[in-house]
């Protein structure tokens, strides 16, 4: 089912399901707001949402295709942003694509592969209706904080790994399988920064430090 979740929302509560082609009325308050998640849609789905919400067909486009690199495009009064998810699988890092429609009353998001911790977030902003309320632009920044927050764990757990057998080494004779492992590791890590355009100083600095007036409590 590639409809993950599609309600409207007002005054920081979910008031109700709400289906892909339906035009909500919403007023001029931020307030009130549809929030549509898809994960691997069709395109009779996101051409749906599309003649719905009026959305830049370029962005539709760029949206369809589960491969892209992280980007921020404005089409008039549209924000379309996309995110690169990550999550350590066993010894390897699998990615996928957030892409994410922004607008005065409306977001959207549209998910392929691997989606990271996601999938409780919906849950824990709802819990707090006072800054839910607060509009798309609270749920966009949730979102992507979400999403860079996982960068960090990921990179720290493989680099200690990594240094627990170079330490043993040390003192013990490594067999092959634990230098290949070594080696795969490196990889994978080399792949992780150069795909997201990561390196460790960044890391730290964490995304909440970016955004400090608007990071979610």
């Amino acid at each position: 089912m590639s409809i993950i979740a599609a309600y409207y929302y007002n005054e920081g509560k979910r008031v109700r399901e709400i289906a892909l082609d339906e035009h909500v009325k919403l007023g001029e308050s931020r307030s009130g707001f549809c929030w549509i998640a898809l994960s691997e849609p069709t395109p009779e789905e996101l051409l749906a949402i599309q003649r719905t919400y009026n959305l830049h067909p370029l962005a539709i486009d760029n949206a369809m295709h589960p491969l892209c690199p992280p980007k921020l495009e404005v089409y008039n009064d549209e924000l379309y942003v996309v995110a690169q998810t990550a999550e350590l699988v066993g010894d390897r890092i699998s990615y996928g694509k957030m892409a994410i429609f922004t607008g005065h009353n409306h977001l959207i998001t549209v998910r392929h592969g691997n989606a990271g911790a996601l999938g409780k977030l919906r849950e824990q902003l709802e819990a707090s209706p006072t800054q839910f309320g607060k509009g798309v632009d609270y749920v966009l920044h949730a979102i992507l904080h979400r999403v860079v927050d996982q960068y960090l764990p990921i990179f720290e757990m493989i680099e200690d790994d990594v240094l627990a057998m170079e330490r043993r080494s040390l003192h013990d004779f490594l067999g092959p399988e634990e230098v290949a492992r070594i080696f795969e590791l490196r990889s994978e890590l080399t792949r992780f920064q150069r795909t997201l355009g990561l390196w460790p100083s960044w890391c730290e600095s964490s995304f909440a430090a970016t955004f400090p007036a608007s990071a979610p409590k």
